[in-house]
């Protein structure tokens, strides 16, 4: 009875710490190679391990985790354990790779896998487990605000007042009157008038007149008239005297002694017969 009720404290803390795992991890199936740009974040560490065959297989991070490769009865699974927490654990197989990405401080779990094989129904052969994590102590760079200098105010220079020397009054000379010399009259000499030779006028040449030609007008031909030879044409025909009614008149009068004729020889014969019955 203590052994049942023991074995069953173990399983209810093993499922308790499943589920609390469970809750912590967020799986992320890839379809392509994982690519260490696109999964790390900035300030963490991707650090990846290949797998060599044959299994169980395993590698530690000093300091950080201790992971371990081995078969199970689904497929090769992975376990992990830690110093420090993990951000996430990629499990690669197959062309694609399950990213197990850790929400809260996690510092272990089991059973990861590759992506389902969907020929076989079972996870692929593990090819290599990568691990991505933050390092301890490696301090945040805070930016530390340089200080700015503040200008000291210069004190404006003070005029100082500078004495004024009082002039002095320097005696000056009176000049003396200069005696001006009387102007002495210079005789001009008057020139001689140069007779100036005037040039006499050439005489012009009159040009002579050229005789203009006069264009004698050249005499235009006229052209003869040709006679046209009159065609003949024939005259019109006068209108018919016979008119459309006139001719139904003409065939109405025809028709009408036509059914007298006809009428007549009837009675003519009607007469012959009764003549013929009265003699017998």
């Amino acid at each position: 009875m203590k052994k049942l009720s023991f074995l069953s404290i173990i399983v209810a803390l093993m499922f308790l710490l499943t589920a609390t795992v469970s809750a912590a991890v967020i799986l992320v199936v890839g379809t392509v190679n994982d690519d260490p740009n696109v999964l790390t974040p900035v300030g963490y560490v991707y650090s990846k391990h290949d797998v060599t065959p044959p299994l169980p297989d395993s590698f530690t991070i000093p300091g950080v985790i201790t992971v371990n490769i081995v078969n199970t009865d689904i497929g090769q699974g992975v376990s992990w354990v830690s110093q420090i927490p993990i951000y996430a654990v990629i499990v690669k197989g197959g062309p694609g790779f399950n990213e197990y990405i850790y929400t809260s401080d996690v510092r272990s779990d089991y059973f990861l896998y590759a992506p389902i094989n969907p020929n076989t129904g079972r996870p692929y052969d593990v090819s290599h487990v990568s691990v991505i994590y933050k390092p301890v102590g490696t301090p945040t760079p805070t930016v530390t605000a340089t200080p700015t200098a503040t200008p000291t105010k210069t004190p404006k220079p003070t005029a100082t007042p500078t004495e004024t020397p009082t002039p002095t009054a320097t005696p000056t000379e009176t000049p003396k009157p200069t005696k001006t010399p009387k102007p002495t009259a210079t005789p001009t000499e008057t020139p001689t008038p140069t007779a100036t030779p005037t040039e006499t006028p050439k005489p012009t040449e009159t040009p002579t007149p050229t005789a203009t030609p006069t264009v004698t007008p050249t005499p235009t031909v006229t052209p003869t008239s040709t006679a046209v030879c009159p065609t003949h044409t024939c005259p019109p025909k006068p209108p018919c005297p016979i008119t459309p009614c006139f001719c139904i008149l003409l065939i109405l009068l025809a028709l009408i002694a036509l059914a007298a004729i006809l009428l007549l020889i009837c009675m003519c014969l009607k007469k012959h017969k009764h003549d013929k019955c009265c003699k017998k």
